[in-house]
């Protein structure tokens, strides 16, 4: 099995990435094989005819591909779609080869452990219709937050990798310049996950850019956009 990790697709505003004449390692890959998007997914947006269109297309691909919620996505949509075992978790079904990782999940991909925590507060909410194109579900609820909490203790807070959306409120800090402000969910990454846990690479989108981000904690962040990473 390999894993592979890369940025926010956007529905297909920034797909192309993934194509086979883009990423031509994925046409050597197989069902073992994963790639996981670090939120803001987008193909699950209004079931339109587009929607179900690139759902076939990622049906078709021979790898399966995991994405964690971002703060674009429809999330009663998301929600409606039935949660089911996966790799030591629970993920909604999207069809055979597409599924949703949940908030405070812990997979298991080729023996490595994969805490999860996607979604994030959006930056453009002023723009957009709530319903339609936001949704008050991007930030977590009560009981994810508590989920993930459970997840971390029955692990012993150890884990080979973290996958989110947004980033813990130091590494926003480093990567923003202070033009991104914190807020509960960067707070809870810093506090409970990036301050507790031990890991060995965290993997988030969100902001558009593909960086290393040193914080100089001895831990490893890396900001996914365009580039796809292999890591495991």
């Amino acid at each position: 099995m390999s894993v592979y990790v890369t940025g926010d697709t956007h529905s297909y505003i920034d797909v192309m990435k993934i194509t086979p004449s883009r990423w031509q390692e994925s046409n050597n890959l197989t069902e073992k094989d994963i790639l996981i998007i670090c939120g803001d997914f987008g193909f699950i947006w209004d079931n339109s005819f587009t929607d179900r269109w690139w759902q076939q297309w990622f049906l078709q691909k021979p790898y399966i591909t995991c994405f964690v919620a971002g703060n674009h996505e429809n999330h009663p949509l998301l929600e409606s779609y039935p949660l089911v075992d996966f790799h030591g978790d629970k993920a909604r079904k999207i069809n055979d080869h597409i599924y949703c990782l949940i908030q405070g999940g812990m997979y298991d991909f080729d023996g490595k452990k994969f805490f999860c925590f996607g979604k994030a507060q959006s930056h453009d909410k002023q723009f957009r219709v709530e319903g339609e194109s936001w949704w008050r579900e991007e930030m977590p609820s009560d009981e994810e937050y508590q989920y993930g909490i459970d997840t971390l203790n029955k692990y012993n807070h150890k884990c080979d990798f973290v996958i989110s959306h947004c980033a813990p409120d130091r590494v926003v800090d480093r990567l923003s310049y202070g033009n991104y402000t914190h807020d509960k969910l960067t707070n809870f990454l810093q506090k409970i996950v990036a301050e507790e846990v031990t890991f060995g690479h965290w993997y988030f989108g969100h902001y558009h850019v593909d960086k290393d981000v040193d914080i100089k904690d001895g831990n490893k962040y890396t900001c996914c956009y365009q580039y796809i990473y292999k890591v495991v």
